[in-house]
């Protein structure tokens, strides 16, 4: 898949993580965005990543460092107990111009705050943070 029909408009989202959060959100915004298009999934089990890619038309990835590379959002839809190991692993890519996001409910944006990267955290329950 190539995700050139998941969605629309100039804006490339990524998610790291391919379970329901992730799937949900992206498959969401596919049908109903026209600015944003869905890049893709990375996910630790190859099996998970092509499922999710295959449901939102769009591209299962091999490393997150090719997923960051290609998309100016990158989420992290992990479980929250994983959300700080992917953001120590991606925290040293190319973050310029990209906004990271998390969807935990218990985590707060502190494990952002001793970088310059700008970040949404979303949970339809607690409300929104950010920083741009």
């Amino acid at each position: 898949m190539n995700g050139d029909k998941c969605g629309g408009g100039n804006i490339n989202i990524g998610f790291i993580g391919a379970g329901a959060v992730g799937c949900s959100m992206g498959k969401y915004l596919c049908e109903n965005s026209s600015i944003a298009k869905i890049k893709g999934y990375y996910s630790r089990t190859s099996k998970s990543v092509d499922i999710a890619a295959t449901f939102t038309n769009s591209k299962a990835y091999a490393s997150p460092e090719e997923l960051v590379n290609e998309c100016d959002v990158i989420c992290i839809t992990t479980p929250d107990d994983i959300i700080l190991k992917v953001w120590e692993q991606i925290k040293n890519y190319n973050l310029h111009q990209k906004i990271i996001c998390h969807f935990s409910g218990s985590l707060s944006s502190d494990i952002f705050s001793n970088s310059n990267v700008a970040y949404i955290i979303l949970f339809p329950f607690a409300g929104s943070e950010y920083s741009l």
